[in-house]
């Protein structure tokens, strides 16, 4: 019977090989990480398609009455970009689907300076009350600012947060607007198969 005594040569190499399965081990959890997240983050196809549903206005002015909007929004992609439409039926009053306002835009996007960050082909011009856009996903969510600097001098902002799971879309509206009171829109639109 034969034993092995263990010299000061085989400890390190021990030591040393356990650093190395140690750090391989690290690097591949680095690795299933990085990739679970870049999973997580949608690119502007997944966004493609035509949605439709309703949502709730809310404000923050204590005598707005709470309103019921149908929304659709409808985004493809372009030569170097996407086009989003959207278009929102208000229906004034409560409960009362005769009277309606219907409002109807388009905004085209192009590619930003990183991936997955868009931008109008206009450039601001103050005072015209011509609106620029940008646009960015943060993992599950488009995005979308519209500033307009007004004749006066003063501005309004809209940001759309449109998040996807699947085929439904949660919408989250706001309006910034100096002197008037936030207002607020929160929806969910399922896409069309049509």
């Amino acid at each position: 019977m034969s034993t092995s005594i263990p010299t000061a040569k085989n400890d390190v190499l021990r030591g040393r090989l356990g650093w190395v399965a140690t750090a391989i081990v690290s690097l591949a959890l680095i690795a299933e990480s990085n990739l679970g997240q870049a999973a997580d983050v949608l690119s502007i196809a997944d966004f493609v398609g035509h949605f439709r549903g309703e949502a709730q206005v809310q404000a923050g002015d204590r005598f707005f009455v709470q309103q019921v909007r149908d929304a659709e929004v409808e985004i493809r992609t372009d030569d170097n970009g996407f086009r989003l439409s959207w278009t929102t039926v208000i229906h004034s009053g409560e409960g009362d689907k005769t009277t309606v306002r219907r409002r109807n835009a388009e905004v085209r996007f192009v590619a930003g300076p990183t991936p997955n960050q868009f931008r109008s082909p206009e450039p601001l011009e103050p005072f015209t009350e011509r609106p620029t856009a940008w646009a960015y996903i943060d993992r599950n969510t488009l995005v979308v600012h519209v500033l307009s600097i007004l004749a006066d001098g003063n501005y309004e902002l809209q940001t759309y947060q449109r998040s996807l799971s699947g085929d439904v879309m949660t919408l989250h509206f706001s309006r910034v607007f100096p002197g008037r009171p936030e207002l607020v829109v929160s929806g969910r639109l399922l896409r069309q198969h049509e």
